[in-house]
């Protein structure tokens, strides 16, 4: 039988060995092939151009536009669809898409709250559509709350549609 420091030992050295592998792969993960000259932690993106999905759940090419708006998922949660997507999310960043401001949709929990807010801080991002899709514990809910009111204070748009977001409206209904 091992010692208790032994084996606390053992613990921490694989605890460092995890995450090194971590650092490594969340940078090899890298993706810039999504929007033209934006690295995006693959960790942050899924399922974005599987050819035997729907229309709907697939990203349309991006334009060289010089603003982003992101659509938000919360990841996990039983209100995805099978490609991992809340519904509506990728058809979403395609109506952005196509209003010539480049869009994708990208996850977050709290776990990547950092790398989530270095993203949307960008100063070509526009604003935030949230799809945040079913209740979140407290927790979660409040560094998605504090991740709301930081991007306002920057002077981000955020809603919960496309328009909230930053979108104009392409034809002014008001009479």
């Amino acid at each position: 039988v091992e010692s208790p420091e032994l084996s606390r030992e053992a613990f921490d050295a694989g605890s460092r060995r995890r995450e090194g592998l971590s650092t490594t792969l969340s940078t090899m993960a890298a993706r810039t092939d999504i929007i033209p000259g934006v690295s995006i932690p693959g960790s942050l993106v899924a399922n974005l151009f599987v050819k035997t999905a729907p229309t709907d759940d697939k990203l349309s090419p991006q334009g060289d536009f010089e603003e982003i708006i992101y659509v938000l998922e919360v990841r996990g949660g039983t209100d995805k669809n099978e490609f991992g997507h809340v519904s509506g999310a990728v058809a979403m960043s395609n109506k952005i898409i196509e209003c010539q401001i480049n869009s994708a949709p990208i996850y977050y929990a709290w776990k990547d709250h950092e790398d989530v807010k270095a993203i949307l801080m960008a100063p070509t991002v526009a604003g935030v559509v949230l799809m945040a899709g079913a209740s979140l514990p407290e927790f979660s809910q409040g560094k998605l709350d504090e991740l709301v009111a930081e991007l306002k204070a920057a002077g981000k748009k955020v809603g919960s549609n496309m328009h909230e977001a930053g979108v104009q409206p392409r034809y002014n209904t008001l009479l």
